[in-house]
């Protein structure tokens, strides 16, 4: 697939089979999004692993190289990370029936930022909250033969494609990625005029991000340009004077007031998510 031709078409149908296994669970699109892109990451690190290996041994086979233990210099000299055997794909997915996939990928990327500085605090580890079932179909879905040969040109369309359609699939759900209640659930006519509706309070209290990456920093901060490590900062919006006035006693907050709000909250989110795919995958040396 070197030459794209049918790339569009692969982009969609990953997309349309990945979708469909978190439709059929619990999770929301905000909690499924760094794991699967974590599981496109293994796939491609993988790749580029076996590639280098393979280079290594038709080396090693004409003299060009010594027969000796392998280092990390060695992969990284062809454009590879010297995987742990424990993060290496097929490893994850030949692992006995019953085993616990959530712990094994979680393992596999902590040993992925054991071994490389880099990526460290870059990948995901909420896989424990999915299903046993549901991690192995994902593992699956990103198991194909094209896929298996795929190089880092196809697997950078994919992310693009799936940041796009996790951006498309969090605005029309209101932006709503973030565990707990709704960040923009409706809140009481009494308190709208106060701000306590959708003030400080409510804000702070209802928008901790529960995607895998950092949330963003409390209000003061750097804002959407703010660096990773804000792990249990609050997005905190002032929004005691937006309302509408229903009668002299009842305030409430308009269909569009509460979309614009929202909007802002997932754009935050959107830009960490993206800030965090492209730490994850900028870890992969760059191909030649």
């Amino acid at each position: 697939m070197s030459d794209l031709a049918n790339i569009e078409h692969l982009e969609a149908d990953l997309w349309d089979a990945a979708d469909n296994l978190r439709a059929n669970s619990k999770l929301t699109a905000g909690e499924y999004c760094m794991p699967v892109l974590g599981v496109i990451f293994l796939r491609h690190a993988t790749n580029r692993y076996n590639d280098a290996l393979r280079e290594i041994k038709a080396d090693q086979a004409v003299g060009k190289m010594p027969k000796r233990p392998l280092t990390a210099a060695d992969f990284k000299k062809r454009r590879a990370l010297l995987l742990p055997k424990e993060a290496r794909y097929d490893e994850l997915l030949a692992l006995p029936k019953g085993a616990s996939l959530g712990t094994a990928l979680v393992d596999a990327m902590n040993a992925i930022e054991r071994d490389f500085e880099p990526l460290l605090n870059q990948l995901p580890k909420e896989y424990t909250k999915f299903e046993n079932s549901l991690l192995e179909d994902l593992l699956r879905v990103f198991d194909s033969e094209t896929l298996r040969t795929a190089g880092g040109d196809v697997f950078g369309r994919i992310n693009e494609y799936f940041l796009m359609k996790f951006a498309m699939q969090g605005a029309q759900d209101n932006g709503e990625f973030f565990k707990g209640k709704p960040a923009m659930s409706s809140p009481s006519p009494r308190d709208a005029g106060t701000g306590r509706g959708l003030g400080r309070g409510a804000i702070s209290e209802n928008v901790r991000a529960s995607s895998p990456r950092p949330s963003p920093p409390a209000e003061g901060g750097e804002g959407v340009n703010a660096p990773l490590n804000t792990q249990d900062h609050v997005l905190m919006i002032d929004a005691r004077n937006i309302y509408r006035k229903v009668t002299r006693k009842i305030y409430d907050f308009t269909p569009e007031q509460q979309q614009n709000l929202a909007a802002i909250v997932w754009r935050v989110y959107q830009h960490v998510c993206q800030q965090s795919a492209s730490g994850m995958f900028a870890g992969i040396p760059a191909a030649p």
